[in-house]
């Protein structure tokens, strides 16, 4: 797992988001991995987390505190054990728990061999 925080410069200020996001993962379909983007306007608990179409649990991707800013995550198509998975349908779910706020947001991706 490759975990990476990027922010964008302006005049020689970081730029923090201004709202919770979480894009559409990059490249969809892919194979063999994908890139998962994500923003946070504030310090927040966060879970990113990938599912079968069946709703089982198959990899946990981020489960700790994060700073405000913008993150990008890969997953390389393995569950928690390192199995590799099946070509399909998957689902990604972030929750962020900052406190009073609190963001949770759903996609869909596609895995092809």
């Amino acid at each position: 797992m490759t975990l990476s925080k990027s922010t964008t410069d302006v005049d020689g200020a970081a730029s923090l988001p201004s709202e919770f996001s979480l894009q559409q993962n990059y490249p969809n379909p892919f194979n063999p991995v994908t890139e998962i983007r994500f923003a946070l306007p504030m310090d927040a608990r966060v879970h990113l987390t990938v599912y079968n179409v069946l709703g089982k649990q198959i990899k946990t991707l981020v489960d700790e505190n994060r700073s405000a800013g913008s993150y990008a995550v890969r997953w390389d198509g393995t569950d928690d054990r390192g199995a590799k998975m099946a070509s399909g349908v998957y689902l990604y779910r972030i929750e962020a728990d900052a406190g009073a706020e609190k963001f949770t947001s759903i996609r869909r991706m596609i895995m092809i061999k």
